[in-house]
C-alpha cells in the first residue's frame, strides 16, 4: 500500500510534466516574501495571459524534467514557482515584471523557451517586445499599404476621368 505522501508526490510530479507538454515556455520565479493574496493576485493576472503559477519543491521539480538537469540547477535555488505559458509569452514575461514592479520580493529566475533556456536579461528583453496582437497588426498594415496605395492611385484615375468629362460637359452646355 502506498502512503498517502509518496501519492502526493507522484501525482505532482505527472502535473508538473503534463502540463510541460502543453506549454511553449515554462519561467522559474522566486516567490520567498510574498504571502498568499499577492501570490493569488500574481495567479490571477497570470491566468488572464493564458499562464499558470504552480509551486512545488526543487527535489520534485528536478525529477519531473530529468532531461534538463543541467540547466536547472541555476533556477532551482530557494522557493521555486512555475509559470507555464501556453499563450503569447510576451503577455506573460510583461505581467510578471509589472508584478515585480509592485512587489519587489519577487523574483525572476530565468526558464526555457521551447527547449533553449533564457535567463532574466532575455526574458526582460522579450518583455520589451510588442505582443502578438501588435506584431500581426503591423504585418498586416505592411502587406496592406500598397494595396491601399493602388486602390488610392486607380480610384484617383478614374476621378480625373469623370472630373474631364464634367468639365466638357460644363464647356458644351456654355456654348
Amino acid at each position: 500500500m502506498m502512503k498517502v505522501g509518496q501519492l502526493y508526490r507522484e501525482k505532482l510530479i505527472d502535473l508538473l510534466k503534463s502540463r510541460a507538454e502543453d506549454t511553449e515556455a515554462i519561467l522559474f520565479i522566486n516567490f520567498k516574501g510574498l504571502n498568499s493574496l499577492q501570490l493569488n493576485i500574481l495567479r490571477a493576472s497570470l491566468k488572464e495571459k493564458n499562464a499558470r503559477l504552480l509551486v512545488a519543491k526543487n527535489k520534485l521539480i528536478r525529477k519531473a524534467f530529468p532531461e534538463k538537469a543541467e540547466d536547472l540547477g541555476v533556477f532551482l535555488k530557494e522557493e521555486t514557482g512555475i509559470v507555464y505559458s501556453s499563450g503569447d509569452i510576451v503577455e506573460a514575461t510583461k505581467t510578471l515584471f509589472n508584478f515585480i514592479e509592485e512587489n519587489e520580493k519577487l523574483q525572476i529566475k530565468g526558464g526555457f523557451i521551447g527547449e533553449k533556456p533564457v535567463d532574466k536579461k532575455k526574458l526582460q528583453e522579450i518583455s520589451g517586445l510588442p505582443s502578438m496582437l501588435v506584431l500581426l497588426g503591423m504585418a498586416v498594415n505592411c502587406i496592406a499599404s500598397p494595396l491601399t496605395s493602388l486602390v488610392g492611385s486607380l480610384n484617383q484615375i478614374i476621378l480625373k476621368f469623370v472630373w474631364a468629362i464634367e468639365e466638357i460637359k460644363k464647356q458644351k452646355e456654355k456654348k
